[in-house]
């Protein structure tokens, strides 16, 4: 039944837009459908939350990899395990990472083993742009499996920008005091005037060791965190064609990582003797084709993954453990869209499909999951009403070693925009959006983490928003204020345990998240001076809901804080630049139950940058001193691992272009 209203809907819409295709009411908004409006951070036109940050915005943050900058978002908690080879994930309004795509250069890179993807190995020394979306995905050529889930991270790289110069070279070096160091080169040429290739290689290394305190209830515990040593190669090549219309990039991926895994410290012992390693290559071809009427993207893509897991002194007969994984995922889709007068109408539809193949020595059958999702939807201008509306599904074939399931499921999502003023960029915005996550291959199956008995988890969320912004000649003024509520039924929860690869997965019944998200940023330019101050807010109550007579009943679930928020100041003159920015993460729970002794303070996280950029012809050189954690704070952001203390870092970058 429910389907069948969705479908009834869907065909109402599209009947009805296909009807007003020459009605005149459409004029009074055209011009401010042409293009949606981007000042400094936000998309002000967007019917959802859509934030971009560039690479000068990257650079203004401080940012070392993606995952610290998205901790400058409204609504996004990044989990972060601290030291060199700490995993980042990011919980967008309460969704665990498992809501949250990651797209590079537009395809998705499949997940199907963890469900997230380490936010840290993204390092922002070649990333040309970085967007979040939440809601319906505003990129023309983002495939099916971008409207699936909650969120979209979109991630561009320089290696699928056309250079404007013949020869793009660039040259980096960063080294920390808290013994961590990399090293990285970047290189791209352009063939002829539609071709280019380029090639980019990161080594980041280093002992990772730092001093630490970390508080018990009556004293302080001080030590030097160990086991955290590293050793990280990525090796990057892509070609590239581009003309007016087409665009085509063939790109190939090789990362390999062997690193020490930091344990918790427990019992005032911070040693741990467990290592992993872990070899990823992947390809991708994606295309792009783009005229006054349509927009078609396709890509294929092919991913293995291997995965060695030991741990030394294991009680076992053995006195060791060691196991192996190996996942293996290939797949493509296509997506088309159909202009209605101008780029922000438009109708669509794609579909792709994936598998999925997990082996490990534990294993005697492997699990295999095939996958299809598709969509179908519209962007649509209605007087000065903006609708935005999408129908996905997904379907879902396991084949795994206790059984074999086949699950279909549709999600809707709908919004709608009111813009009251023609010359002002002002907004009220609201939509829902339902979501379907399966448990990853690690939740059901690995060793000391998998739980076979979890259900799969189902969202919807519903937000109600306000956006404003101003750009005069000299300043640029923009805010956002967004209301949500999400409601999820079987939400799968990760506890972290004893390391970074042992975790404990569990279901929560039921869990109402609602919060309220505030940005606010306002730069001034004159001549050669430049100010911009910027703040985000987030204000959350993700409570369980499941049983009134039980003793979690209305407590915040694990690792979510009720306060988050990040300030961020830039001063630069010519080309020196000082920069401030403030992490501030309120207590959370660090298990289900919210008593004291479960009780995670907050913290408060300043870091201070200087940096100078020489000019020399065609050359440039750039410098950056950061003191990190400039009051010396002790703080956790997982229970028992303790992050770095004040630590520094300079870096330096050469780049030649001509």
């Amino acid at each position: 039944m429910q389907l069948k209203i969705y479908i009834s809907l869907f065909s109402c819409i599209f009947s009805f837009c296909a009807n007003s295709q020459n009605s005149d009411t459409l004029n009074i908004v055209e011009v401010l459908s042409k293009k949606d409006s981007i000042l400094k951070l936000t998309v002000l036109n967007s019917n959802v939350p859509h934030y971009i940050l560039n690479k000068n915005k990257l650079s203004e943050l401080s940012a070392k990899d993606i995952g610290d900058a998205l901790k400058y978002i409204p609504g996004t908690y990044v989990k972060d395990y601290g030291g060199i080879g700490g995993i980042k994930t990011v919980s967008y309004r309460s969704l665990g990472a498992g809501h949250t795509n990651v797209e590079m250069d537009g395809v998705i890179l499949p997940n199907t083993q963890t469900a997230t993807v380490n936010l840290s190995q993204f390092d922002v020394f070649s990333i040309h742009k970085l967007e979040m979306t939440s809601g319906q995905v505003q990129n023309h050529f983002s495939t099916a499996s971008s409207y699936i889930k909650s969120n979209l991270l979109s991630i561009s790289s320089d290696l699928f920008q056309l250079p404007t110069t013949k020869i793009n070279l660039k040259l980096m070096g960063n080294a920390s005091s808290i013994n961590a160091y990399q090293g990285a080169i970047f290189f791209q040429q352009k063939l002829s005037k539609h071709f280019s290739y380029g090639l980019q290689s990161l080594y980041h290394f280093g002992s990772g060791k730092y001093n630490f305190n970390l508080k018990n209830i009556d004293s302080t515990y001080s030590a030097e965190r160990q086991d955290s040593k590293l050793q990280n190669l990525k090796i990057k090549g892509g070609l590239s064609y581009q003309n007016k219309n087409l665009k085509v990039h063939l790109n190939s991926n090789y990362i390999n990582t062997q690193q020490k895994l930091p344990g918790a410290v427990v019992l005032y012992n911070p040693y741990n003797d467990q290592s992993l390693k872990n070899k990823t290559f992947n390809s991708t071809l994606a295309t792009q084709y783009k005229s006054k009427t349509i927009a078609i993207g396709a890509n294929l893509f092919l991913q293995n993954n291997e995965t060695v897991y030991r741990d030394n002194h294991y009680l076992n007969p053995q006195g060791f453990l060691e196991n192996q994984y190996s996942n293996s995922v290939f797949g493509g889709g296509f997506i088309f869209s159909r202009f209605l007068k101008v780029e922000t109408q438009k109708i669509f539809f794609g579909s792709d499909f994936k598998q999925a193949k997990l082996k490990g020595d534990q294993f005697e059958t492997s699990p295999i999951r095939n996958s299809t999702n598709s969509v179908i939807g519209l962007s649509k201008w209605l007087w000065k009403l903006k609708l935005q509306a999408n129908l996905s599904h997904q379907y879902i074939y396991d084949k795994t070693p206790l059984n074999t399931k086949e699950i279909s499921h549709f999600s809707p999502f709908a919004s709608l925009a009111y813009l009251p003023f023609k010359k002002h960029s002002f907004r009220v915005r609201t939509h829902f959006k339902n979501t379907y996550r399966l448990p990853s291959f690690n939740d059901l199956y690995y060793n000391s983490i998998g739980n076979s008995k979890l259900k799969a988890e189902n969202a919807s969320s519903i937000n109600v928003g306000l956006t404003y912004g101003k750009n005069l000649k000299s300043t640029t003024f923009e805010t956002t204020i967004d209301i949500y509520q999400n409601e999820i039924k079987d939400k799968i929860v990760a506890i972290p345990t004893k390391n970074l690869f042992n975790w404990s997965m569990q279901n929560i019944g039921n869990v109402l998240s609602r919060g309220v998200d505030f940005s606010l940023l306002f730069s001034y330019k004159k001549k050669l001076f430049n100010f911009t101050i910027s703040t985000s807010q987030s204000y959350n109550s993700s409570i369980d809901v499941t049983q009134k007579n039980s003793f979690t009943y209305e407590h915040q679930i694990p690792y979510t804080p009720n306060y988050n928020a990040s300030y961020s100041s830039t001063f630069s003159y010519k080309k020196n630049s000082l920069s401030l920015t403030i992490l501030h993460t309120g207590h959370r729970y660090v298990l289900n139950e919210n008593l004291p002794f479960n009780k995670l303070n907050g913290f408060i996280d300043l870091a201070l940058g200087l940096s100078k950029t020489i000019l020399i012809k065609k050359q440039s050189i750039y410098c950056k001193v950061l003191v990190a954690n400039l009051l010396n704070t002790n703080y956790e952001i997982i229970k028992s691992f303790p992050m770095p203390g004040r630590h520094f870092s300079i870096k330096l970058i050469y780049t030649l272009n001509k």
